[in-house]
């Protein structure tokens, strides 16, 4: 299951090398113990839903920076984000998924350091 949705995280194939690297903190009893403690609950929506009304409350500047090819949560989540936060900027990265990091890791430097210098 973690293959799987790990392979998703990113707008092209993710690599076995890569993969490897992700996936070896959960092969031990310990890390699969944490990932389903701390991991799948926060696949829950409630917790997400208890914040929603509030968004329109955050007086500080935002900045979302968003994978155009995010197969996890596609880019209408945060048209809405944006829309519900007051003077929220969207910045949606090509050729990028869930995995920004991984896909674009300079684009989102640049985004990052632009947005904390005032830009």
């Amino acid at each position: 299951m973690l293959t799987r949705q790990l392979r998703m995280t990113v707008a092209g194939t993710m690599g076995d090398d890569d993969l490897r690297a992700y996936l070896a903190p959960h092969r031990t009893a310990l890390g699969r113990t944490s990932f389903f403690e701390h991991q799948v609950r926060h696949y829950d929506s409630r917790y997400t839903e208890e914040l929603t009304d509030r968004l329109g409350d955050i007086a500080m500047p935002v900045r979302i920076v968003w994978g155009a090819e995010d197969r996890w949560q596609p880019v209408g989540y945060a048209e809405r984000l944006a829309a519900d936060i007051p003077g929220a900027g969207l910045v949606v990265v090509p050729h990028a998924g869930h995995f920004l990091m991984e896909d674009e890791p300079e684009r989102v430097t640049r985004e990052v350091l632009d947005f904390l210098s005032g830009g």
